[in-house]
């Protein structure tokens, strides 16, 4: 067994993406995503640790996955086309875990963070891969060490045993139909992409206002939030500021930028997210419908959005690029709220 050095408590705040797995909320850091994928065809691995469940050809390179479950100890559950693959990088390699559901991507304080021992008796044996807990509000969000994610992966052997039920029968429940989306997605991955490596290429979170898609520079952007359900109203405030509600023990402005945009937000308010962005003292956040996806995008395939469908936007747009057949418009968003006219003194709040 690889022995790893002692994990330390952190020192500074840090981004996690949260996600759901069979009724628990997990975290990973945000500095270890590499990308979010929707769940694909694997192929059958061999001298691999059974929790081990396929591996997929990812942009040229073998991506193993990992099941959290079988990682656990514990006894799988069947896959739905639903599912989610998060590809984390640790020491130069990467790995795909498969979770039910991305959430959010979350800013975390030291004080929130506590060391654990609820996994090191069950993990001993593979390696405990959560050493710390986070408290968030009256919920515990157990984090996912990705460096102990791969160490199993190093030590892979013959003679392991392959995993108790295999990934085809995991899926044995799905429709045709669905199955093919599966392979579909395999196949759509397959292809090199220079854009995860190359150092001009632009990491987006796509996000969804009313029936738009749009690119967001992932650096602008504090967190992602659920939509707070209970706001206060601002007096004597323009149509786009929706609100204020206490974050973190400051002030969050909301503010509707589908307004500025000529379009219109068709979530409910318990399924609308929220763009936080900080600089400095300027603390605002963002109504939109949805987070789609964390994607890398090459700036030689961004064009002009003169001449585009989107050109009506053009004044808060950096540019177009496709994805997956759609047609994303790369959204300055601090732009936008940062406008003077936008913001707000917090002293009428």
């Amino acid at each position: 067994m690889q022995v790893r050095e002692q994990v330390t408590q952190p020192t500074e705040a840090f981004q996690v993406l949260l996600f759901e797995h069979d009724a628990a909320t997990y975290a990973v850091k945000a500095a270890a995503v590499v990308e979010i994928l929707w769940l694909t065809e694997l192929a059958p691995v061999v001298e691999m640790p059974p929790y081990v469940v396929g591996a997929m050809n990812y942009r040229g390179h073998t991506l193993p996955v990992v099941d959290l479950l079988q990682r656990f100890g514990r006894e799988s559950r069947p896959y739905e086309v639903t599912d989610q693959l998060v590809v984390i990088e640790s020491r130069s390699r990467l790995v795909g875990v498969i979770v039910q559901r991305v959430q959010d991507i979350i800013h975390v304080q030291p004080n929130d963070v506590h060391e654990t021992e609820a996994f090191a008796s069950a993990g001993a044996e593979r390696g405990q891969i959560i050493t710390h807990s986070i408290n968030r509000g009256r919920m515990v969000v157990m984090l996912l060490d990705h460096d102990a994610v791969m160490d199993g992966l190093d030590t892979a052997r013959p003679g392991l045993a392959a995993p108790s039920v295999s990934f085809s029968a995991r899926l044995d429940h799905l429709p045709v139909a669905q199955r093919e989306t599966l392979q579909t997605r395999a196949s759509s991955l397959a292809a090199p992409s220079a854009a995860e490596t190359d150092e001009d290429s632009l990491a987006l979170a796509l996000i969804r206002i009313g029936d738009d898609w749009f690119g967001i520079d992932v650096m602008t952007v504090d967190q992602f939030i659920r939509r707070p359900a209970v706001t206060t109203p601002v007096p004597c405030s323009p149509p786009h500021v929706f609100g204020a509600s206490n974050f973190e023990g400051d002030v969050l402005t909301l503010v509707d930028v589908s307004t500025a945009l000529d379009s219109t937000l068709t979530g409910t308010s318990e399924d609308s997210r929220v763009v936080v962005i900080r600089r400095g003292e300027f603390l605002v956040g963002a109504l939109i419908d949805d987070v789609m996806d964390v994607v890398f995008v090459e700036q030689s395939d961004v064009r002009d959005v003169e001449g585009s469908v989107l050109a009506a936007n053009h004044g808060f747009l950096r540019g177009v690029a496709e994805h997956s057949g759609r047609l994303v418009g790369i959204l300055d968003l601090l732009g936008i709220v940062m406008q003077d006219e936008w913001i707000v003194d917090e002293r009428v709040i």
